[in-house]
């Protein structure tokens, strides 16, 4: 039944508590008690990874803060992850972040020279055939043509992966 306020008191940040007795007594427990359990841990991570850790309007980001219950917040200047929670869910979403970054790492990006004509037929209708292809794989595929493209014909076919999922969807 309390009231709490967070306002700048000089340098410093303040919880103001209003109520009666009791409610303030309990307000400032719970507080506590939050407090106590939520903690920070700060890991290096080279501000390169930032952007794809994060991910578009913040995806990636967004969905390991909800499968950890941690928030996560990167730090470009010092190069740093500060992760906020729990002691599990700080666990969790480093585990996360550490997973999506071997990925990253272990990520190549393989063009195959291949005519523009064929990229519908490999795309098929809404998308079905290379929505397939990419399920099966657990490859990313992108057809680029013409003017986007400098090699050799007029377009190619991106597979980005691992190794293994590339050469197993050169193979399909």
């Amino acid at each position: 039944g309390a009231r709490i306020f967070f306002e700048a008191y000089g340098t410093r940040e303040v919880m103001i508590v209003k109520g009666t007795a009791q409610q303030r007594d309990k307000a400032w427990m719970m507080a506590q008690g939050i407090m106590e359990e939520n903690k920070c841990d700060v890991h290096k991570v080279s501000q390169n990874m930032h952007g794809r850790l994060i991910g578009k309007k913040g995806s990636v980001k967004v969905a390991m803060e909800e499968e950890s219950g941690a928030h996560i917040v990167y730090r470009k200047v010092e190069e740093e992850c500060h992760i906020y929670g729990t002691d599990e869910s700080r666990s969790r979403a480093w585990q996360l972040i550490k997973d999506k970054m071997w990925a990253m790492e272990h990520t190549s990006e393989q063009v195959m020279p291949m005519d523009k004509k064929y990229h519908g037929m490999l795309t098929g209708k809404q998308g079905t055939t290379v929505k397939a292809m990419q399920e099966c794989t657990g490859a990313q595929i992108r057809f680029i043509a013409d003017k986007d493209y400098k090699g050799e014909g007029n377009g190619a076919m991106v597979v980005r992966g691992t190794p293994e999922k590339c050469k197993k969807c050169y193979a399909i």
